[in-house]
């Protein structure tokens, strides 16, 4: 008599799904044996989570598990199946930061720049989430190092510099990303949104790397003027020793007329200004009335998503990136 290996249970589960669920690396060979088995069932018809999504949505997996992996994948499964959700293997993979699934999938030449439902690649979420090994292995892989999120066009170094992320925002640079994207909200830059956020590793890396430093932004500031009002005198003193002869306008006016040294002395922090002047900025300027001190619209600062400035792009891909794995 014949066994259905398809058969699907209450849960909408086959044989080959409860053997990958169990790590039964023997079950899983005896099962894949069995003519016409259903690779892409899917366990959960409103998820349309595949067998191979299902397996990397896994964050500690073992040797077992690799062997798992590589079975269904030289067995023909759809390395870029998209399930409901829009996230493929590779997503799961990354999302859960299981290095080994993702390296993997990726000697089976998957898409590596698909985007899910919301317009976020692979290399964003690994930029937001700080997995860094696996960040290497998608720009290695062919990434797009300058893909942009579809609503906010902000890119990966973006997002690692305004999270902090040093290694992949240093990796990401090595690469050859582009420095100077402006993201479509505020206007930011990859180094506005680490200086303005005291990320000083990262700051130094981009200024020392050739971004542009008088870039501005919608509100008239520049890298500079962001980490001052920001309240982030390190990353300041980082762009004005670290800029080449030439390169920096120190003496930049912003849409409500200041500049880096007014709003160093406004902010109380005098030996930054002092040190501004020593690079040439003027000492006295005409006053301007006292501004708010709210931070402009793309430069909140805390090191809390929760508390971050909404209208902030870089940190409503990290949200949306959060949201997308708390569901897993």
């Amino acid at each position: 008599m014949g066994v259905d290996v398809n058969h699907h249970d209450k849960r909408q589960r086959t044989a080959l799904h409860h053997a990958v669920a169990g790590r039964e690396p023997e079950s899983i060979a005896s099962t894949m044996r069995r003519s016409k088995v259903e690779l892409e069932a899917c366990n959960d018809p409103s998820a349309g989570r595949s067998i191979v999504a299902q397996y990397n949505a896994k964050s500690t997996i073992t040797r077992y598990d690799s062997q798992i992996i590589l079975t269904l994948l030289q067995a023909g499964a759809d390395v870029d199946l998209i399930d409901a959700c829009g996230l493929s293997a590779l997503m799961y993979a990354v999302l859960t930061g299981n290095l080994i699934g993702v390296t993997e999938i990726l000697s089976h030449k998957p898409r590596v720049d698909v985007q899910d439902k919301d317009g976020l690649t692979m290399l964003i979420m690994a930029a937001c989430l700080g997995h860094t090994e696996i960040a290497k292995a998608l720009v290695t892989a062919g990434a797009n190092l300058d893909g942009q999120h579809n609503n906010d066009r902000d890119t990966a170094l973006m997002c690692a510099a305004w999270l902090g992320h040093t290694e992949i925002a240093k990796a990401l640079v090595t690469a050859g990303a582009n420095l100077d994207v402006q993201d479509n909200d505020d206007g930011s830059t990859a180094l506005m949104c680490a200086a303005s956020n005291g990320h000083t590793e990262v700051t130094n890396a981009l200024v020392s790397c050739g971004a542009q430093l008088n870039i501005r932004d919608k509100d008239g500031d520049t890298a500079l003027i962001c980490a001052v009002v920001c309240s982030q005198p390190h990353t300041a003193d980082v762009i004005v020793s670290s800029a080449r002869p030439g390169t920096l306008d120190i003496d930049a006016v912003n849409s409500e007329g200041w500049t880096a040294v007014t709003k160093a002395r406004n902010r109380g922090y005098h030996p930054l200004a002092e040190k501004l002047i020593m690079y040439g900025a003027r000492r006295e300027m005409d006053r301007q009335p006292e501004a708010s001190l709210r931070a402009p619209s793309g430069h909140a600062q805390s090191s809390n998503l929760d508390n971050w400035h909404m209208g902030t792009n870089a940190v409503k891909v990290a949200l949306n990136v959060r949201d997308i794995l708390e569901q897993l």
